[in-house]
């Protein structure tokens, strides 16, 4: 998020102008991965997570398993985490090799248009950015399913 981070990294530039690129999360064609998203900022600024094109099935929020649920993004505030099961395509269903895992800030974020951005990158997919540019305007919740805090 223009100053906001995955992995301890975020597409930006750093001082003296070189850029910074996206973190990159490799993955292999037709298998299974958790991934767990914590929130450690302190703003009112929930944030919102899709990954394109790829259902998530959410298993666990703020250490405690729930009966898992598929949906297409969720939103997550501070001091939240969650844990999600991504499964992969399988090698006749992923058309460039990877996917934009994108990230947007609401409430008091939404005046500077905060958002970030990472990779899902399948193996052997080179080293291109996903198709299209992520702005604050084009990441909306996809439709269907969304995992929002009660």
């Amino acid at each position: 998020m223009r100053g906001g981070e995955q992995t301890g990294k975020g597409k930006a530039r750093a001082i003296g102008g070189f850029p910074i690129p996206y973190p990159e999360f490799h993955v292999k064609a037709g298998l299974r991965y958790r991934f767990r998203v914590i929130y450690s900022g302190i703003l009112d600024c929930p944030i919102y997570v899709r990954v394109d094109n790829h259902k998530l099935i959410m298993i666990s929020g703020d250490g405690s398993d729930f009966h898992p649920v598929q949906v297409d993004s969720f939103t997550i505030y501070s001091g939240e985490r969650y844990d999600f099961i991504l499964h992969t395509k399988r090698h006749n269903q992923h058309h460039n090799g990877s996917y934009w895992i994108r990230f947007k800030g609401h409430n008091s974020c939404m005046p500077r248009s905060i958002i970030q951005a990472a990779i899902l990158r399948y193996n052997a997919s080179g080293h291109d950015e996903p198709s299209g540019h992520v702005t604050y305007d084009n990441t909306v919740p996809a439709p269907g399913e969304v995992v929002r805090a009660v």
